[in-house]
């Protein structure tokens, strides 16, 4: 059994779940929010400000804690996401605008020994196989729940470390990114993340042959999960 290695509020913000922050503060613009939630007991990551000249959280992001990998690893991100209205109604049910999950991987900077630099990205839709997105890459940015979704939705990514980059680790994050300084509001719920989950073979459209149909074909279809 793989191990949940997004937990909120255990695996966000500065990892210390009895005094929880997330990246962004002073301002701070992202909070732990008890009272909004998907399952009883487990609040929610809520993104409450827009991002203004005064906070230093341009991305209005919070980031998860950063994990070693290879090339090949198979990560699975999934989390639940739901939005309020955006100040400009124009932006509402918008894919361009809203709220969204990803992933940075990152490998040694050449230029700045001791340093590490972004090379790629994992996100929903995201361009090329794997939805493995190109750091620099001319196309999408990956789709977001758009703002003003009151109803959870969950997004999930499911990619293959890409070869070529010399990658080492990588780091998952949340984000709400309406328009700039709009204050449309977004939350994150039951977040989980898996390196290297094992091959689970789930049975899909089982139609067990009626009695009359004795001897007749029996369909299984296998998928990973």
């Amino acid at each position: 059994m793989s191990v949940n290695l997004a937990v909120i509020p255990n695996d966000f913000g500065n990892y210390d779940p009895s005094n929880w922050s997330a990246y962004g503060a002073d301002p701070q613009i992202n909070f732990l929010d008890p009272t909004v939630f998907r399952t009883p007991g487990h609040p929610s990551i809520w993104h409450r400000y827009p991002h203004t000249s005064a906070d230093v959280n341009g991305a209005r992001e919070t980031d998860g804690r950063w994990y070693p990998c290879k090339a090949g690893d198979h990560i699975i991100f999934k989390c639940w996401e739901k939005t309020g209205p955006a100040d400009n109604p124009a932006y509402n049910n918008d894919t361009h605008h809203g709220s969204r999950i990803g992933i940075d991987f990152c490998a040694p900077d050449p230029s700045r020994p001791g340093y590490i630099m972004i090379v790629a990205g994992a996100l929903v839709n995201g361009v090329g196989y794997d939805d493995i997105s190109i750091a620099g890459h001319y196309a999408s940015e990956g789709s977001n729940v758009p703002c003003n979704t009151p109803d959870w939705t969950q997004q999930i990514i499911d990619c293959i470390v890409p070869s070529g980059f010399n990658i080492t680790e990588f780091v998952d994050w949340l984000q709400m990114r309406p328009e700039q300084g709009d204050s449309a509001q977004g939350w994150f719920a039951d977040s989980e993340l898996y390196l290297n989950p094992p091959f689970q073979p789930k049975v899909l459209d089982f139609p067990f042959p009626k009695p009359h149909q004795v001897g007749a074909p029996v369909q299984l279809k296998l998928t990973r999960i």
